[in-house]
């Protein structure tokens, strides 16, 4: 599939980018309480749509850039999934009582089983060409979509087919802080069912870090992704178990550790923690720009990152692919400053991708080489993104 033949080929084409998440979080589970740093990168989501007058919505193509063959190649989604999207699109045209039909189409430039939002930023893009097409949003308006006052609308146009593609269970954020005006990092936090969005600083800033986004060349999978969840939740409702059956084995009847019989406490809990560090991350961001760049600032930016990963081996899957990168970039750097800050893109470890931060212009050749030097182990590997090549 050719870039340009997918253009000539729309009647309507709008696009938006995947973003570099540089939080890492317990609750990605859920809407509800969260708080995320994420920044736009250069990689891009394209959607197409053609008025039809057949009376059903198709979703006919969705192309994805493979890196091996170095071309687009058409993926198909799960039938029964396609066919409640379909359905559900379909509905809504009725009800807003649009006289013709859609064929939609997509086209990523990162592969699919990307944890860098597809779902989220797929069902943004169908929500917002409805709202477009329905004359409820004008493309104008796409940069501060959050602020409208149907936002509402949208978004819940959006929820409703990320539940169908996450199987009701996996749901988040969704991809709309993509649209925004800003090549800045962006805070989302969502207290209950209210979303907010904030950019970090108004100004334009240079951050002085070099990051990159690497495929480990194991794709992810939702279902995988759900049996983790699975797997967490009893793990948690044993502990819970376990203690209230021992507390009262002892007969201790007030003690601070009967909070956690409540398996949802420990949950919570873990969730707190991730929090946490992203109130630190948030400093430190802050603190790179106000002090100007300060040695010591960008320092403790990578320190803290790095404590994600400590406590991500808590509740983690063991990652090969990370434990052998990491050797291989100690070999081959140069001095002993030099370091980086690794972690998965999501927090089971599972494979997919990893952000890689390092200090800037300090290990460019020597991720570059052990990048190289990994694909003994992992084939299908390789840099995706990289913040210095890849401007947006």
């Amino acid at each position: 599939m050719n870039k340009n033949k997918f253009y000539k080929e729309n009647n309507l084409i709008i696009s938006t980018e995947f973003s570099t998440p540089w939080t890492i979080a317990r609750g990605i589970w859920k809407i509800t309480n969260s708080f995320h740093i994420k920044q736009k990168s250069s990689l891009k989501w394209y959607i197409w749509i053609n008025k039809t007058l057949e009376k059903k919505v198709i979703i006919k193509n969705i192309y994805f850039w493979d890196n091996i063959s170095k071309n687009y190649k058409e993926e198909k989604l799960d039938y029964e999934i396609i066919e409640k999207l379909e359905s559900f699109i379909f509905w809504k045209l009725i009800e807003n009582n649009i006289n013709y039909w859609l064929e939609i189409n997509f086209l990523s430039e990162v592969w699919r089983w990307h944890w860098l939002g597809f779902s989220w930023i797929f069902s943004s893009l169908i929500s917002t060409v409805f709202h477009i097409i329905s004359n409820k949003l004008e493309i104008k308006n796409l940069g501060k979509i959050f602020q409208l006052n149907n936002f509402r609308e949208i978004f819940d146009f959006s929820y409703n087919l990320e539940k169908i593609l996450r199987y009701d269970k996996t749901i988040w954020l969704n991809g709309f802080v993509s649209f925004m005006n800003t090549q800045n990092p962006i805070l989302i936090f969502t207290d209950n069912w209210k979303i907010n969005y904030n950019i970090i600083w108004e100004k334009d800033s240079h951050i002085p870090l070099d990051y990159y986004i690497i495929f480990s060349g194991i794709p992810s999978k939702t279902k995988r992704v759900e049996k983790e969840l699975e797997k967490w939740n009893k793990e948690s409702l044993e502990i819970s178990n376990f203690l209230e059956k021992e507390l009262k084995n002892l007969n201790i009847e007030n003690h601070y550790l009967k909070k956690f019989i409540n398996s949802k406490k420990i949950e919570e809990n873990y969730e707190n923690i991730f929090n946490i560090l992203n109130i630190k991350l948030l400093k430190n961001f802050k603190n790179i720009i106000d002090d100007f760049c300060n040695e010591n600032d960008i320092e403790d930016f990578i320190k803290n990152i790095d404590e994600y990963r400590k406590i991500n081996n808590v509740s983690g899957e063991y990652s090969e692919f990370l434990n052998i990168f990491e050797k291989s970039f100690y070999k081959n750097k140069k001095s002993l400053q030099n370091n980086i800050w690794i972690l998965p893109i999501y927090w089971g470890k599972i494979g997919w991708w990893y952000l890689v931060v390092s200090k800037e212009n300090t290990n460019r050749e020597v991720i570059k080489q052990t990048v190289k030097d990994i694909l003994t182990y992992f084939p299908n590997s390789y840099i995706e993104y990289c913040s210095y090549e890849n401007k947006g």
